[in-house]
């Protein structure tokens, strides 16, 4: 509860809302997290690092991209 606290008023003081620490305690099993281009980041200079395809989505990094 102190930690949980302590992560969700760091957040917010670096701009970001952490909706509970259930969320907050989540973040530690994300493999990966997705955007959309609509102005879901606003602040900073975001950068791609990585493309990846649902292998299931039958899909490569050039159809992605197009």
């Amino acid at each position: 509860p102190a930690t949980i606290l302590a992560g969700v008023a760091q957040a917010a003081r670096n701009g970001v809302l952490v909706k509970g620490g259930a969320h907050l305690e989540n973040l530690g099993r994300i493999k990966a997290i997705a955007f959309d281009k609509t102005g879901t980041m606003t602040h900073g200079k975001p950068e791609v690092t990585d493309i990846v395809a649902f292998q299931a989505s039958g899909r490569n990094e050039a159809d992605v991209l197009s």
